[in-house]
């Protein structure tokens, strides 16, 4: 997997033209894609890659990166599991709708906008399952426990209830979207380029 480290070096790389940047690094990206699943999964997985390849490039990158690091949403270490089959692997188990995951897509972009948080290999895999786990209780009516979810995504079930009422808490408890809002965000994620 693309280290925090890989990353940075890549994009500090003075011998490199910004498109060579660029190029470079959504290539490496690529590789956390899963290798067989649904459309739809593949979006959502480029999206949060999009998401985490366009925070590395921002000028104050390292200082968020240290502003983070001791949040319960940051893993020691990078997972081993790539966040395209940790997409499917929620698809698989929890029988979760496209409105759903979408609508946690929308609960991630409001609670990084609120705390001034970048997506990271070491904690994009548990801001997307706290904000899918948040969109399903809210939008679904059967929802599967926390304890259900941390087992079929490997996460203490403490942690997982830390980082959902954390989550709730930054975000002031704010999980309505407007149907407009949602449609809107479906089409601009049915409609991406993937490369």
């Amino acid at each position: 997997m693309l280290s925090e480290k890989d990353t940075l070096d890549t994009l500090e790389d003075e011998n490199l033209s910004t498109f060579e940047k660029n190029t470079t690094q959504i290539l490496k990206l690529t590789q956390f894609l899963p290798d067989d699943n649904t459309k739809f999964s593949n979006l959502v997985s480029l999206y949060l890659i999009k998401i985490i390849y366009n925070d590395s490039l921002q000028l104050d990158y390292k200082n968020k990166l240290k502003k983070q690091k001791n949040s319960v949403f940051t893993s020691k270490f990078t997972p081993k599991i790539s966040i395209g089959d940790f997409v499917n692997k929620i698809i698989k188990f929890t029988k979760t709708s496209e409105t759903t995951f979408i609508l946690g897509l929308i609960y991630i972009n409001r609670f990084c906008k609120i705390k001034d948080i970048i997506l990271t290999d070491y904690n994009t895999h548990r801001i997307f399952l706290t904000s899918i786990l948040l969109a399903k209780k809210y939008n679904e009516d059967n929802f599967y426990s926390n304890k259900f979810f941390s087992k079929v995504c490997g996460i203490k079930l403490k942690d997982l209830n830390v980082m959902e009422y954390n989550f709730l808490i930054d975000i002031s408890f704010d999980l309505y979207v407007k149907n407009s809002i949602i449609k809107q965000f479906q089409e601009k994620l049915l409609n991406q380029n993937i490369i």
